[in-house]
């Protein structure tokens, strides 16, 4: 495995890919609303 930078024109898909991820938390007894520590939606 290896970590490349994201470039500026990859954040709105990047932010995307994140939010579709944790909004099935709730099918699985997460909260509403609730996201991992300093995640901005």
């Amino acid at each position: 495995m290896y970590i490349v930078k994201a470039e500026a024109n990859q954040v709105v898909k990047i932010v995307d890919m994140s939010v579709r991820t944790f909004e099935t938390d709730v099918y699985v007894g997460g909260v509403k609303g609730d996201c991992p520590p300093e995640f901005i939606q």
